[in-house]
This record gives structure tokens, sequence and C-alpha cells, in this order.
């Protein structure tokens, strides 16, 4: 018998269904492998109501040696978009509200430009609103002061024009959703989505989390950079720029209870759960997926649907693959992102391709320098910039990455020599990137070498990075 042929009908128990040993045989030593490259997360693969495949890699936390579970608390990013959508469908049904609806309807003293955005047009990124300047996930603003700052800002493109994906129309559902409600946005969330779905674990501020392990993130695979859900309880809030548009907290198996609520429509009713997962418009021009409500959609290499969404912030990654076709889905979860979110596709072809065989997961270029700079002094620069060069085509490629691993150094004051290091080792390997220069000059400035930073700063504008003028103005 053809090898493949044997493997396809080992992962399958019967016609479509995942053999739960099989899939187990074929995913878990690659993630395991994984380990051993700076990987830590969580996959769960499901088909029906029946979890077929759920494990946990490496560590959630470890300062507290804590390893990461389908039960670890994660921050889902963007995902959180889909439950924005649907909470405007269950006020749809609810006869509270309309997708035709315009922003004038919740909105008092709007501009002109602003008044005929609809919320489908928000739903689907088409409304052209753009992010409020100046302000982080973590700025607490007031909501009036927010939403007409953020209605004050020229708008991208009209109306209905064109795709660009924005957060801020997602803030903007989620402020209508409480205003329609008289609930907060949190609140009416948890009655009508997520405690019906029995997600017990799975909010910004409400859920009772004691007990649940939290998932550190760890930027370049190296440096703490803390837990969300403790910065919300700190501050109290949670800002409007995040709000609606991302940063809820949940578990694997609570995001497998969504899944099941969502396929036995025990939360919309099957006409809105297919407005939901509706194709509306192209995520760009030649793009082959498209956006429906708080989802995107494309095919899979057979050729089925893929209802998916993904969510990010370059630490934390979540991905929510549904195939409604095979009946399944595959949720993963990473604090360790980098630049490798594509793992759950890969997942995803394996079960369903027994030729397939994926890329390894790899190590991450900021991992092998975080990792370096972590453990040795600053004069083994040249040992790891040796490293570097030699990978400078697979891994390196970019001036980006290694400015981005720079600046995660300079917010480590015990390791500002080696983001120095870092800036400088750019600049050999791009000495004709303006904006490598400029963050050179920026290190020097953080270290009191202004002399060096002035000579940076300089090349910057020469090599024509404008920004730099003002910071060389400023030096001098």
């Amino acid at each position: 018998m053809n090898t493949l042929l044997l493997v396809g009908m080992l992962l399958f128990a019967g016609p479509g269904n995942l053999n739960p040993e099989s899939v187990a045989d074929r995913l878990d030593p690659y993630l395991r492998a994984g380990v051993g490259r700076g990987f830590s997360g969580a996959v769960l693969v499901g088909q029906g109501d029946t979890v077929v495949f759920a494990k946990g890699y490496g560590m959630a936390d470890r300062e507290a040696a804590a390893p990461y579970s389908v039960d670890t608390l994660v921050t889902i990013g963007s995902v959180t978009k889909q439950f924005t959508a649907t909470a405007v469908l269950k006020l749809v049904e609810q006869g509270k509200l309309k997708t035709s609806d315009r922003l004038s309807r919740f909105f008092a003293g709007l501009p002109a430009d602003k008044q005929a955005i609809t919320v489908h047009q928000l739903l689907t990124h088409t409304s052209g609103l753009k992010a409020l300047p100046n302000a982080d996930d973590f700025t607490l603003i007031p909501p009036d002061v927010f939403f007409k700052k953020l209605f004050s800002n020229d708008l991208a493109f009209k109306p209905g024009e064109r795709y660009r994906y924005s957060n801020a129309g997602y803030s903007v559902l989620g402020r209508i959703v409480a205003l329609v409600s008289g609930q907060s946005y949190e609140a009416f969330l948890r009655e009508h989505l997520f405690l019906p779905a029995g997600m017990q674990h799975t909010g910004y501020l409400l859920p009772d989390w004691q007990g649940l392990v939290r998932a550190h993130g760890y930027g370049g695979g190296v440096v703490d950079v803390g837990v969300m859900s403790e910065r919300f309880a700190k501050d109290g809030a949670v800002s409007w720029v995040l709000k609606g548009n991302g940063g809820i907290q949940s578990t694997l198996g609570d995001m497998f209870k969504w899944y099941v609520a969502l396929r036995n429509h025990r939360i919309l009713t099957p006409a809105s759960t297919a407005l939901l997962t509706s194709k509306y418009v192209r995520e760009g021009e030649d793009a082959d997926s498209f956006y429906g409500y708080g989802w995107a959609l494309f095919e899979s290499p057979r050729g089925t649907k893929v209802v998916c969404h993904n969510g990010g912030n370059g630490v934390f990654f979540f991905d929510f693959l549904w195939l409604p076709e095979e009946d399944a889905v595959v949720l993963f979860s990473t604090n360790v992102a980098g630049r490798e979110t594509e793992v759950s596709v890969r997942l995803e072809r394996m079960l369903f391709d027994p030729a397939y065989q994926p890329k390894p997961i790899r190590e991450n270029p900021a991992y092998l320098v975080m990792s370096f700079c972590m453990k040795q002094p600053v004069g083994e620069r040249e040992a790891l910039f040796a490293q570097i060069k030699a990978r400078q085509k697979d891994g390196f490629h970019h001036p980006a990455i290694l400015n981005r691993i720079g600046y995660q150094l300079l917010d480590a004051p015990t390791r500002r020599e080696w983001a120095v290091a870092i800036f400088e080792m750019n600049t050999r390997l791009y000495p004709q990137e303006g904006n490598a220069w400029d963050s050179l000059g920026e290190a020097y400035l953080a270290v009191k070498d202004l002399k060096r930073a002035k000579t940076s700063y300089e090349r910057a504008v020469a090599l024509g990075f404008e920004p730099a003028r003002a910071s060389l103005a400023k030096l001098r």
C-alpha cells in the first residue's frame, strides 16, 4: 500500500473523522521539536463537539516554572473582533440595531463626513476611520473625549470606497454595543455570549482567574514583558484604544467552547451566523482573502472554506481557524510570537494533507540575539556579529529586524550597552539605511554619548532620513 495513503487512512477514524491518536502522532513531534528552538505555546484541534488533540509546550511563566497548557490564560488579540461582531448581530436579533444604521444615530455632534458611516462599514473595515494618534493600548481617555478626538481625524478615504483594516472602527462598534444595550461592553459580552457558551475565563476584568496560570510574554523570546490581564487589573479599566478590537483574555479551552456554541447556533441563529461569516470585501485589491464581520475568509489548499482570525502584538499571538466543511477547528496560542505566526496554518495542512511536509518551527532570530545578549558580556559582540552576518539572508534580511531587537534591549536598563552594539551591527550590515543610523543615534543618547549621537543623526540626515533632522536640531 502507498505510504501516503496509509498515513491518510490513519489520520481519519472514519469518513472525514480525525483519529486522535494519529493526529497526536503527526502534530506532537513537530511542536516538541519547536520547543528546542525557543517555541512555547498551546494547540487545540477539535472536530464537531469533541476535542481531538490538546497540548501545551514550553513555559507560560518561566520564573514560576509554570508550563503552558490549554488552560493557560492568554491574550487573543484581534480575535476579539469576532466577539464584537457577534454582539452587534445579537443586538440586531433583539431588534435594537440594524447593520444599515448610521453613526449619527449613536453619536451627537459628528463631523459631516462621519455621519453617514454605517455599522456594516465599521464591521467590514470600509469606514475610512483612522487610529487616534499618540495613544497606545493602555492610554486611558474618558469615552466622550476619546471618541470626540477619534471622529475629529480626517478619514483615510470616503466611507465604503475600499478596505483598510481599522482597529478604531471596532472600538466604535464596542461603544455602540454599550450605548444600545445599556450595559458596559464587557458586561454585554459576558451575559449574552460568554456565559451562554459556558466560558468562565474570558473577558477583560470581570472573570475570576484565581488559580489559572497566566502566560507571560517574552519579547524576542527572552525579555519578560509581563501579563496583560495584570495591567488591566492595575489600571482598573481598559482603554478604548483597545476595547472592542483586541485584548480580551481567554484560554484555548474556553475558545473551543465558543467554537462549539457558534457551530451549534447557541449564540446566534443560523441566518445570523451566515451573515457573520459571509464574504463582503477583499482584503486588498489582489487579495485571495475576504473580510466578513470580524472574520477573514479564504479557501484552504483543498478548496474548502476557512473562517479565520488571528491577533498579536509581536510577542503574544493567537490564531483561530474554523473549517466548517471539515467540521473542525484549530486553535493556537504562543507567548514568543516573533516572526513565526504560520504554525496554525501548517498544522491545519498536516491534518488534512498526508503528503504535506511542513517547514520546522524556526529559531526566532530575535531569540538567537536576545539569548546571547542575556548570557554574554558585551565584549563578545564580534562573536555575535559573526553569527548574524552568517544568517543575514535567512533571518536578518531586513534592517527592521535588528532594529526591533535593539529597541527591546534599550528598554532593559541593564542591557543598554548591548542595545548600542546591536544598533551598531545594523549600520554595519545596512550602511545605507537612514533609519538604522537614526536608531543608533537614539541608543547613543540613551547612554549619554552625545558626540556619537550627533554623528549618527547627521549620517541619517545625509541618507535622506528626514525624521532625524528634528532629533539633530534638538540635540544641538
